[in-house]
């Protein structure tokens, strides 16, 4: 828990500074927040990061080309980093999906859930449809596949 001590230290910093440090412009700021990838706070119309928010944000995208905002494989990687802190326990927040809100963060572990489970309908949906394709090709089976494994 936080102390007033604690509050009255925290360096918050606005859209424009982080795109100034960045050097790109504020609504590339602002996907990157849409993406999951800074942590914010809104009060009235400002965008609000911590400096350990900012910082964490850095590391979370150490050696990613983030020039092009359309880049979802990019998009893709950071989650992956991200979620394996996840994964090791080393982390509560876990970034999920939905076709309605996009990309979150959240600690919420029923959403957790619900994103993972979404995630296994997808790849099963995917193998089914490959499948009749492989036999068609003479492909080995994706079971098959998994079992070599």
């Amino acid at each position: 828990m936080l102390t007033p001590q604690d509050i009255q230290n925290i360096q918050l910093i606005d859209t424009e500074e982080i795109a100034k440090r960045l050097r790109c412009g504020a609504e590339r700021v602002g996907w990157y927040r849409k993406a999951g990838l800074l942590k914010y706070r809104k009060l009235g119309k400002h965008y609000l990061t911590t400096e350990a928010e900012y910082a964490e944000f850095i590391n979370l995208t150490s050696g990613m080309d983030l020039s092009n905002k359309l880049n979802e494989r990019m998009l893709r990687k950071c989650i992956q980093v991200f979620n394996q802190a996840y994964d090791n326990r080393n982390n509560r927040e876990y970034v999920v999906h939905s076709c309605t809100l996009g990309y979150k963060i959240t600690t919420d572990t029923e959403e957790i859930k619900r994103s993972i489970t979404d995630n296994d309908r997808r790849a099963i949906t995917m193998l089914q449809q490959t499948r009749k394709v492989r036999q068609l090709l003479g492909m080995k089976d994706q079971i098959s596949m998994i079992n070599d494994l």
